[in-house]
Order: structure tokens, then C-alpha cells, then sequence
């Protein structure tokens, strides 16, 4: 997931119940007017062998 951009939370990934995320890249990504440019987790995730780097966010947490 790259180069993805969200008005709210979670420029690539928006998170409210249980998701798993496999061999995956989320880079680039932006949150316009919140935190979590890249990722905003508010119930259970799991990361595997995934890389998040390089996002950014108009409040706090760029990459989470």
C-alpha cells in the first residue's frame, strides 16, 4: 500500500475490529486532518514480515 491519502485517520489502513496484515509495505501514505498517516489501529492487528515507514500526518503518529 503506497501513496494513499485520507481526509480522517489511517492514510492505507483504518482499523476498528481484527485484521492481519502479511508480507506488506505501507509507505507514503498521508492522514490530512488526524493522526496514523499510514496506519490507525483502534481494535486487534497483527503485523507479519510488514514495514511501515516514510508516512506522515497532520496531527501525531506519521506511520502508526
Amino acid at each position: 500500500m503506497r501513496r494513499n491519502t485520507a481526509r480522517g485517520e489511517g492514510g492505507a489502513v483504518f482499523n476498528t475490529g481484527t485484521a492481519s496484515l502479511r508480507s506488506s509495505v505501507i509507505s507514503g501514505s498521508t492522514s490530512q486532518a488526524a493522526t496514523g498517516g499510514g496506519l490507525a489501529n483502534h481494535g486487534t492487528i497483527t503485523l507479519t514480515t510488514t514495514v511501515v515507514l516514510d508516512n506522515t500526518a497532520a496531527g501525531s503518529g506519521g506511520d502508526c
